[in-house]
């Protein structure tokens, strides 16, 4: 058996890299295409990994290019990102629709294999910013299990406290490289990490509403990002891992995005698919 493979701060850290180095597209839906767009021109000006395809851009592996103008989505004219939202809000992931692009003055169309909005809560904010509401982000590592069996040397306790303090640490460190946008900020997590403990919330990854609130009054939080981690057997000595995301509006308790990301390594610890 080789022990490699739960050196879990590799597994984890690869996730977590792929929310810094390949940002979500701002894409109101649990479809997407993996485009940022210019909203006057249409014209795609970054491509963006979305969740099932191969760490690729949808668009871009359809053969898309930057600069290439948006005309058409499913059939449906856009002329605005909020249109391509509408259209995609309608669509389930994996499946494929054409894109009508504009390039040098001539019309193409793309088949587009669509993915899953990898990063939702990262949209949820920024549509809470252009809306005029600050947002203060408290980030808090709920649940982390492992039902994959460990070597005689690994310690199943050391190996959650090792995976909540990485997750703490990196998730922290991605939302923090976003606060110098006006009107937004991460807590820090010391604040909100006493309250939490007395709640056992690490072994029940529940919150009351009572507590909701008490985190929102003593750290001045207006939202509430849960994240979990849990690695389980996948295939012949293979193993997934799975991190779950969930941010809360801390005044109502509602639930503005809830997304999954799962990766399945071979038993040399080896990404075989994300999705």
């Amino acid at each position: 058996m080789n022990a490699g493979k739960y050196k879990t701060v590799n597994i984890a850290a690869s996730i977590l890299f792929l929310l810094v180095f390949f940002p979500a597209s701002f894409s109101f839906s649990d479809c997407d295409i993996g485009v940022s767009l210019d909203n006057q021109t249409m014209s795609v000006t970054r491509f963006s990994h979305v969740s099932g395809q191969e760490r690729l851009s949808p668009a871009k592996k359809s053969g898309m290019r930057l600069g290439d103008i948006i005309r058409a989505v499913n059939n449906r004219p856009v002329s605005s990102q909020q249109d391509v939202d509408k259209v995609l809000r309608v669509i389930q992931p994996n499946t494929r629709i054409p894109v009508l692009v504009e390039r040098n003055g001539q019309e193409r169309v793309y088949n587009v294999v669509t993915g899953k909005n990898f990063t939702p809560e990262i949209d949820i904010i920024a549509q809470e910013l252009i809306s005029g509401r600050r947002v203060a982000l408290a980030i808090a590592v709920g649940r982390v299990s492992n039902t994959v069996i460990l070597p005689q040397n690994v310690n199943l306790t050391e190996w959650k406290n090792a995976i909540t303090a990485q997750l703490e640490s990196e998730c922290t460190a991605v939302y923090t490289q976003c606060t110098g946008v006006e009107n937004f900020s991460v807590v820090d997590r010391s604040r909100i990490r006493s309250i939490l403990d007395e709640l056992n919330f690490q072994t029940t990854g529940y919150v009351s509403d009572q507590a909701r609130l008490q985190i929102g009054k003593l750290t001045g939080a207006t939202h509430f990002l849960i994240v979990e981690f849990s690695r389980f057997p996948s295939g012949y000595n293979g193993f997934s891992d799975m991190l779950s995301k969930k941010l809360i509006d801390i005044e109502t308790g509602e639930v503005l995005s809830s997304v999954n990301v799962t990766q399945r390594c071979d038993s040399f610890g080896k990404v075989i698919s994300f999705e």
